[in-house]
């Protein structure tokens, strides 16, 4: 798999598990795809979807390794809430952990 396949599987499955928390309103994937590869920042995508926070994170690949970045974003101030690092090799079954890992820290 390439690091965009990757990428939005894990996205859906971090999705999934953020639905499963009832204090947060997470938006519909077209939503949150309709900006996939807009040159817009955070906030601003934020602002316009009414968002108190947003969600962004990237996947970079080398070889076997992955590098799942994410990261919370307050759309009020632009400061980080949260963010966490995954290094991974591609080869593993383990790309859930970002899911799995992310909503008890939120």
């Amino acid at each position: 798999l390439d690091s965009t396949t990757v990428g939005e599987v894990l996205g859906e499955a971090l999705r999934a598990a953020l639905r499963m928390i009832p204090q947060l309103r997470v938006t519909p994937r077209s939503l949150a795809f309709a900006f996939r590869y807009k040159t817009m920042r955070a906030r601003e995508i934020g602002r316009l979807v009414s968002a108190a926070s947003v969600l962004e994170g990237s996947v970079r690949q080398a070889g076997r390794q992955l590098r799942v970045s994410v990261q919370l974003i307050n759309v009020a101030d632009g400061q980080t809430l949260w963010s966490e690092r995954f290094d991974r090799s591609s080869g593993t079954r383990q790309q859930g952990g970002v899911a799995c890992v992310a909503p008890p820290r939120l």
